[in-house]
């Protein structure tokens, strides 16, 4: 009789031990999404309005949602019907829209993105990235392009902020924003290659070094740097973060890379 009891109760467990594993699992899985809810979590925005901020280049202003909280440089996943992409936001927190800037190439993205119409809705993700401003140190900013955008936040987020700007563009017309930016120094195809000697004359002494742009254009600085060993080390040894198509690197300054002043 105790026999035929232990095997019912051996068969009970081995009926439950799934069920109680699925529901811990759920449990688990729950707890995860709420202490992590940006991972998953999925707003709808409006398009407010679209214009052209330099050449091929558009910035596109959505409605910010209720609670929708990030630092300035920070990004985001824009979802349309024609797939996911990842953009800079190049809206400052303290603003109630949104608004991201970007070159309008002839992908299926792009297309739909330029066809969006004020009213439509798409959706946008939770804010990610720590390519955010250090406040306790100087700051120069070195964009390649619409690596610009990033920066745009930071600057109109933190505007009494000791920071250097420096755009590289192949020509004026190319470079976003550029109406809006104050002491910026502009570097095109007149005036050659952006080069490390180049920014050691701009930079100030014990700043931080924020690089964003294309993936050719952050290579290109860094063989800039070759021929000292050290520095190209230095280069290589820091954040590097690449996201579709976009390269961005934090550094921090060392004495030899910055103007003596």
């Amino acid at each position: 009789m105790m026999i035929t009891g232990f095997r019912n109760m051996a068969f009970f467990h081995l009926l439950l031990a799934p069920l109680f594993s699925l529901v811990l699992i759920l449990m688990m899985a729950t707890g995860f999404i709420m202490y992590f809810p940006g991972l998953f979590a999925l707003n709808k925005i409006r398009l407010l309005k679209k214009e052209v901020v330099a050449k091929d280049t558009m910035a596109f202003y959505f409605s910010k949602p209720l609670g929708y909280h990030y630092l300035a440089g920070q990004h985001a996943d824009f979802t349309l019907s024609a797939g996911t992409h990842t953009f800079s936001l190049a809206s400052a927190p303290k603003e109630n829209f949104l608004m991201i800037a970007t070159r309008m190439r002839p992908s299926p993205f792009k297309k739909v993105l330029k066809n969006l119409r004020v009213g439509d809705q798409i959706s946008i993700s939770a804010p990610a990235g720590n390519f955010v401003l250090q406040t306790d140190k100087k700051a120069v900013f070195i964009a390649g392009g619409i690596g610009i955008t990033p920066f745009y936040s930071m600057i109109k987020q933190h505007p009494n902020h000791d920071i250097t700007l420096i755009t590289s563009n192949r020509m004026p017309e190319d470079a976003p924003f550029l109406k809006s930016l104050q002491a910026i120094n502009v570097f095109t195809k007149k005036d050659g290659h952006l080069t490390w000697k180049k920014i050691k004359k701009i930079a100030p002494a014990g700043a931080l070094f924020y690089l964003a742009g294309p993936p050719s254009f952050v290579n290109a600085l860094k063989k800039t740097g070759g021929k000292n060993r050290r520095i190209y080390r230095l280069l290589r040894s820091n954040c590097n973060l690449a996201f579709y198509g976009r390269t961005q690197m934090v550094m921090e300054n060392p004495k030899y890379l910055v103007a003596e002043k």
